[in-house]
């Protein structure tokens, strides 16, 4: 698994880090989001006292939303027709939900891997790992090896 992982919403959903935690909470009330004063759509996700991930919420517009979407987009260009389909959904792209892992947020997979599903109860769209794939609610979508 790499460092990052980006829940792309292909709807406009309500996803600040507030809602988030809230969400995160419902499943576990040890998580919550540290957000950054100076840039509040930033933050630290933790589970009691261990970070787990940074965490950002980034839009369209956004350097960094625009350079991650052409640069996901890039790598799956003449895949294969599911790589295809994969584009297509990235180009519809509303939100994403990045984080990144910490040291401890790898060794706690187990406790980040169900948040997924609360977000794709939350939103319609993908999840992209980093040296994975792409994933929606029913499972694999694109696998990279």
């Amino acid at each position: 698994m790499g460092d990052f992982l980006r829940f792309l919403a292909i709807q406009d959903c309500d996803l600040t880090l507030i809602a988030l935690e809230s969400l995160f909470r419902r499943r576990d009330s040890q998580f919550s989001i540290r957000v950054e004063a100076a840039a509040p759509t930033n933050g630290e996700l933790l589970h009691g006292s261990s970070v787990l991930a940074d965490i950002e919420i980034n839009r369209p517009g956004e350097q960094i939303f625009d350079e991650d979407i052409t640069d996901l987009i890039e790598m799956l260009e003449g895949i294969d027709e599911a790589g295809d389909r994969v584009v297509a959904r990235l180009g519809m792209v509303k939100i994403m939900v990045a984080l990144q892992l910490t040291e401890e947020g790898h060794a706690s997979f187990d406790l980040i891997d169900p948040l997924w599903d609360l977000l794709f109860e939350t939103c319609d769209g993908l999840l992209q790992v980093d040296d994975e794939g792409y994933y929606d609610s029913e499972g694999v979508v694109l696998a990279l090896d």
